[in-house]
């Protein structure tokens, strides 16, 4: 076995189910290496549970002279301090590629930021959207410093795919062991929740309302047990949650969960579940993996291009076309299910190069 290896690492942080599950996926992959997260100074306390994560809090004074750098150097002083340290670096998420308003700022940080003294990973991740040859072009060049990369859909590999370091393989979280329990399905049903006014126009949003109510209604009367799953409360899942629970006097026909950083009672709560409806991605990903009947509204381009990569057969809605679905619509999915054994050995490809440069993992 190699020595171990002191592993830096870039992350979206914002207590986020689906990107703490990436983290919890490559920490626990290599438990005999170390690894370094910078994090804002909040509360980031469950990340103390993994004995290999070190994790660098920015406190007000570290901001601050991080804030000048930026101002004046253009770059991220104690990233690089840190990162220099380190064996190698990997960065590892999923939607890290859009082209936002701030687009360019988040390009020079990058690339600014990189560090040319060690080998660089990019684990996971999709490109765009994106709405000018431009932008692709930029990150062309800044990708072709990296050691690997390996998307998780077949449009962002095929932006890039002459590019020699450039792979594909499914989404890092089907690398996830779902905990082995004797998990008793309820009449149930969970519904992951997000904040249409950052998705969708504002004139689509009181349609979204309208069907997540519709669907409350109808299963309550159905007898389910209607769960609102809150995946990030800081991209404002719970807030949305509760306004459409109090403003249409729901309280008491749902449980509300919020994700708070224990995955494995997130999990649970899931997994309880005898159907799905997977507004957040990888709610979606999550529903497949426990083989639950999983019924997807998509948000954007990431998830239809998830459905057909992983040949999924069955119903699904858009989350800007909703005037046909209707909670029928959610049994069409019952039994349908996705080639699991397939997804799962290829998705470990994800960590191929990591893998062959630090010797391999502990299955």
């Amino acid at each position: 076995m190699n020595k171990s290896k002191l592993i830096f690492v870039k992350a979206y942080l914002n207590k986020n189910l689906g990107d703490d599950l990436f983290i919890d996926i490559l920490v626990n992959r290599y438990p005999e290496h170390k690894f370094i997260i910078l994090v804002a100074n909040k509360n980031f306390s469950y990340l103390s549970k993994y004995e290999n994560i070190k994790v660098i809090k920015l406190n007000i004074v570290r901001r601050v002279i991080n804030h000048l750098y930026s101002h004046f150097f253009k770059i991220n002083f104690f990233e690089q301090f840190f990162e220099k340290k380190c064996d190698l670096t990997v960065m590892i998420g999923g939607s890290l590629f859009m082209q936002t308003g701030e687009w360019y700022a988040n390009y020079i940080n990058l690339k600014n930021n990189f560090c040319k003294n060690h080998n660089n990973y990019l684990i996971g991740c999709n490109f765009g959207p994106y709405y000018d040859e431009s932008y692709k072009e930029k990150y062309r060049k800044l990708f072709e410093l990296y050691t690997d990369i390996c998307f998780r859909d077949n449009y962002s590999f095929s932006l890039f795919k002459d590019l020699k370091n450039v792979r594909i393989a499914p989404d890092v979280v089907f690398n996830y062991s779902i905990p082995e329990k004797d998990y008793k399905t309820e009449k149930s049903i969970s519904i992951s929740i997000i904040d249409p006014e950052k998705k969708v126009a504002r004139k689509k949003i009181s349609l979204y309302d309208e069907k997540i109510i519709e669907c409350i209604e109808y299963f309550c009367n159905k007898k389910y047990k209607v769960n609102l799953l809150s995946f990030c409360e800081n991209e404002g899942d719970t807030d949305y949650i509760n306004k459409l629970v109090s403003q249409n006097d729901l309280k008491n026909n749902v449980n509300i969960y919020e994700y708070n950083g224990n995955i494995s009672e997130f999990i649970d709560i899931m997994n309880e579940s005898e159907y799905i409806i997977a507004t957040r991605f990888h709610c979606m990903i999550l529903g497949w993996l426990m083989g639950k009947n999983v019924y997807p509204i998509i948000y954007n381009e990431k998830m239809k291009n998830v459905i057909y990569d992983v040949k999924f057969k069955g119903e699904f809605s858009y989350l800007d076309d909703l005037n046909d679905f209707s909670p029928e619509n959610v049994f069409l999915n019952k039994d349908i299910k996705i080639d699991l054994y397939d997804l799962k050995r290829r998705a470990s490809d994800q960590f191929k190069s990591l893998d062959k440069y630090l010797g391999g993992h502990d299955e």
